[in-house]
């Protein structure tokens, strides 16, 4: 929130949760002393249960100790600092454009004739520029110097190129 209270409150929380898995851990290793110095003495059967009992507190003490102390105030500072580094370069990527916004390209390929284009194909297997050019017009982004670099090859009359670009 913009005054704040939601990143006050979270680390409350937060604090408080560490507070009380800190808590478990050392009443758990104080229990754990006492048992090892001051044995109780039980029976074979409760003194099997009471183990069971034992390791899964351990277990549930683990869990509790890598999930509260996992996830710190660093890697949230760490969160923060990815975000103002991705905000900059965003900035100076500058604006794109919007998603959906279709910018019409001339599909020239499709306005070829077909003799044309099996004379432009021949020709683009000897020259990489007319491949390039096949290519291109295929995906509507040639441009029109291929246009002209297919005149000045003898691959297009000019007037053909120009009926070509104009539409």
């Amino acid at each position: 929130m913009a005054n704040g209270t939601a990143d006050k409150n979270d680390s409350m929380f937060a604090d408080t949760q560490k507070g009380l898995a800190w808590f478990i851990c050392v009443s758990f290793v104080a229990l754990i002393f006492v048992w090892v110095f001051f044995p109780p003495t039980m029976k074979p059967e409760s003194m099997a249960q009471l183990n069971n009992l034992v390791s899964t507190l351990v277990t549930i003490v683990a869990l509790a100790i890598g999930y509260f102390f996992g996830s710190s105030r660093s890697s949230k500072d760490k969160d923060d600092q990815s975000a103002k580094v991705a905000e900059k370069l965003a900035d100076k990527v500058g604006a794109t454009q919007p998603a959906g916004a279709n910018v019409p390209v001339p599909p020239w390929w499709a306005r070829l004739k077909d003799d044309e284009k099996n004379t432009i194909t021949a020709a683009g297997n000897a020259d990489p520029r007319v491949a390039a050019f096949v290519t291109a017009s295929m995906a509507g982004a040639a441009t029109a110097d291929d246009l002209t670099y297919l005149v000045t090859k003898g691959l297009l009359t000019q007037d053909r190129a120009t009926a070509i670009a104009a539409t």
